[in-house]
């Protein structure tokens, strides 16, 4: 029996229910947190929003929706193929729990965008079971769509850091810190890519320094949850590029470190970052934990 992908699951209102039958049986499939299922299924027909849901999903990346998703005596939820079937389903047990944990819409989205990805990916036809290399793949799909619908780094990661354990409970799952990083690495491309991509395009206009003169920019940097994009000119300015007005204003300084972990410091007149030689942004909070906040790429 092939194993399926399992998710925690919240949707919102999910109305009246008509039990169908599903011949689907779960015996050696394995959840979320690695548990094993060894019961059948029985199924209950979907919301409308549910089904809506989907259909904003696979919408961003050009596709129509070929998934039936039903309510299910499952733990939690599962992306599974039976026959040429492709069903994702999920628990109402844990709507309210799940939607009381997160108060945002965001996490049921991420949730079924991961369990969707699971199928785009080819994961379902696989008889290898679950193993970290596709969740985190799975997990990367939900960032990157989530992005796409205008959810911000933090909602996308909410689900994630809301339910997630903090430790891989088996060999069959990544670590919650790996997870929230495949979702902040879709989140960033479908960023990247609804700013025009390379090329040079999407790059805000070239702005007068002083008269005859331009700014050329040498990298970006792009923070977490902020709508807003930072550039870095060959003159060590950050200048800011507000996404609602298109206005630039310089912000701050490009310093060197004196800190061998940072390759150069971040300066504003309130905060101070350090960029690592990867280009990852980082954030010192009161407890003296870095927390990583952004990252830098190139226009």
């Amino acid at each position: 029996m092939r194993t399926i992908f399992v998710l925690f699951i919240s949707l919102l209102s999910l109305g009246s229910y008509a039990q169908v039958q599903l011949n689907i049986n779960l015996s050696g499939t394995c959840s979320y947190y690695g548990e094993s299922m060894t019961s059948s299924v029985y199924g209950f027909s979907s919301s409308q929003e549910a089904e809506q849901i989907i259909e904003r999903i696979v919408s961003q990346v050009g596709l129509k929706k070929n998934f039936q998703i039903n309510a299910a005596n499952v733990p939690n939820a599962a992306a599974v193929i039976n026959g040429s079937t492709r069903y994702i389903l999920y628990s109402q047990s844990f709507i309210g729990q799940v939607n009381s944990m997160t108060n945002s819409r965001w996490a049921s989205i991420s949730i079924l965008a991961h369990e969707i990805g699971h199928h785009l990916n080819g994961h379902t036809l696989e008889s290898t079971g679950s193993r970290p290399s596709i969740e985190l793949e799975a997990d990367e799909f939900s960032g990157f769509v989530l992005a796409k619908m205008g959810a911000s780094l933090a909602e996308a990661q909410l689900a994630m850091n809301t339910i997630a354990s903090e430790n891989s409970v088996s060999g069959t799952h990544p670590v919650k810190s790996a997870r929230l990083e495949a979702i902040a690495v879709g989140w960033y491309k479908a960023r990247e890519g609804s700013a025009g991509g390379g090329s040079g395009a999407g790059r805000p206009p070239a702005i007068p320094a002083n008269p005859g003169n331009t700014v050329t920019y040498v990298s970006k940097c792009l923070l977490t949850g902020d709508a807003n994009a930072y550039y870095v000119t060959d003159t060590n300015l950050i200048l800011r590029y507000n996404a609602s007005n298109g206005q630039m204003a310089v912000v701050g300084q490009k310093q060197g470190s004196a800190d061998s972990r940072f390759a150069w410091i971040f300066a504003s007149s309130n905060v101070m970052y350090g960029v690592d030689r990867q280009g990852n942004i980082w954030w010192q909070n009161a407890y003296g934990q870095f927390v990583k906040i952004g990252i830098v790429t190139y226009p």
